[in-house]
């Protein structure tokens, strides 16, 4: 059976006075966080987990969060990364689909006054932690897709290894590396920055949120020269850029975008801005990126070519397709649609169970969100199905305005770059659109809006 040493344990041998972590309470050396780790992980309650069991763990995006993630792994469980923020209800729900045997809150595990890295966590003999099998899961990610109810998405050591090592290759290493981490710790997205730094001995500054104006003083100042961000972050940190004329410094190598599309708008304003934007395609059942741009490529269209370790192929009916040892059993037949390039980038135009299905007409509200944001007033926009007794369905539109801006005026935008089947029958103006925990547009809210809407088409704008 194949294992793979520890990847902290290896930093911490490789790198023990490097910076592991920073922020704003606590900043860890690698032999720091091992000592604290291991010596959380030798005491009650986490001397009592079994390897290979499933835990939870919710709290803060703090350096205790960090912690007791990596005291998890150094006992070989299952870790179970929950929402902190999460309802009582989603909580429920996603403890019914990931199943944990115990659950652990941060909180609990240090006593107040008590911080990471203290010698309450370090007077133990610390030994060389279980390797992890390849095979084995050892990460459990809780997602909630187009239905809401939650998904326990099982990583094996080897995908987040993969994937980890693939991202490094695309995006590029230095050893003084800094990544800014300010995605959820409970989904792929924020959590595989911790692993990509645990696996190349680089350093993680961890933000308790996002800030927009925190993070462009990060990168304005060079102290970080990675960051990965949702889109709808990305226009906030172009907004402040504009707005204090400062640019980001030469040390900021990539800003990873993901998540959802990214507006061309978007791009282009993150191009006169210097900022050196990588666009990238990837799922939580890849554990993050499949397909990614090297930074600043601009001139080029889709998300970019599949990483070293996978590849993308297209069925008949569009549906992508992601092949080796990031996908789960080495095949995952996705639920986005979208096509290759002649250069081999893969492009992607939406999801299957986005799609809009008006009278026989397949709609993409990709397409026709992507022609919103080029409207110069409109600041987001998300296109979802509304029920039609006619058609069965049809599309509308929830917008984020800058300024005035009517239902006519965008209409005739829309009129102007699409096929009228495709354009929107209503748009609804709204001063923030609805979000889940992960930082995304919460669509399902905006779907239970719209059936409203058409249930009462007096009503709607």
């Amino acid at each position: 059976m194949l294992t793979l040493p520890n990847p902290l344990a290896g930093a911490a041998l490789a790198r023990p006075d490097a910076l592991a972590l920073v922020t704003p309470g606590a900043t860890l050396t690698y032999a720091a966080l091992r000592a604290a780790a291991a010596g959380l992980s030798a005491r009650a309650p986490l001397a009592l987990v079994a390897p290979n069991a499933r835990v939870g763990l919710s709290g803060p995006p703090d350096a205790r969060w960090v912690v007791a993630f990596h005291a998890l792994l150094w006992r070989r469980a299952v870790v179970v990364p929950l929402s902190a923020r999460a309802t009582p209800e989603e909580r429920a729900a996603a403890l019914l689909a990931a199943a944990p045997s115990v659950v652990f809150e941060t909180e609990a595990l240090f006593p107040e006054g008590v911080r990471p890295g203290s010698d309450l966590h370090t007077d133990v003999n610390i030994s060389e932690p279980p390797d992890w099998p390849l095979e084995a899961p050892r990460i459990v990610v809780c997602t909630s897709g187009s239905t809401g109810r939650p998904k326990a998405v099982e990583l094996t050591a080897a995908q987040l290894a993969f994937a980890a090592f693939g991202s490094t290759l695309r995006l590029g290493h230095a050893i003084d590396d800094r990544w800014l981490a300010c995605l959820p710790l409970h989904a792929i997205g924020g959590l595989s920055i911790l692993l990509r730094a645990a696996f190349c001995a680089t350093t993680v500054e961890l933000h308790a949120g996002f800030d927009a104006a925190a993070i462009t003083a990060a990168l304005v100042e060079g102290r970080c020269a990675l960051v990965s961000l949702l889109p709808s972050m990305l226009a906030e940190v172009c907004s402040a850029l504009e707005s204090s004329g400062a640019r980001p410094s030469p040390r900021v190598r990539a800003v990873l975008v993901g998540g959802a599309p990214t507006p061309a708008a978007l791009v282009t304003r993150a191009r006169a801005l210097d900022l050196p934007l990588s666009l990238t395609w990837g799922m939580t059942e890849t554990a993050a990126q499949v397909a990614t741009w090297f930074p600043g490529a601009y001139d080029t269209a889709g998300v970019g070519p599949p990483l070293a370790f996978a590849r993308v192929e297209t069925e008949d009916d569009g549906r992508l397709v992601v092949r080796g040892p990031v996908a789960p059993g080495g095949r995952l037949r996705t639920a986005d649609t979208g096509a290759i390039t002649a250069d081999g980038a893969v492009t992607v135009e939406g999801r299957v169970d986005d799609l809009v299905n008006s009278g026989g007409a397949k709609i993409s509200p990709a397409e026709v969100e992507a022609v919103l944001a080029r409207h110069p007033a409109v600041l987001e926009a998300a296109v979802v199905a509304a029920p039609d007794l006619r058609f069965g369905a049809r599309p509308v539109a929830f917008v984020r305005a800058r300024g005035a801006l009517d239902a006519e005026a965008l209409r005739d935008h829309c009129h102007a770059h699409l096929a009228r089947h495709k354009c929107p029958d209503r748009f609804v103006f709204l001063s923030e659109l609805p979000r889940v925990s992960t930082g995304k547009v919460d669509r399902r809210a905006l779907l239970s809006r719209a059936a409203v809407l058409a249930a009462r088409p007096s009503e709607s704008t």
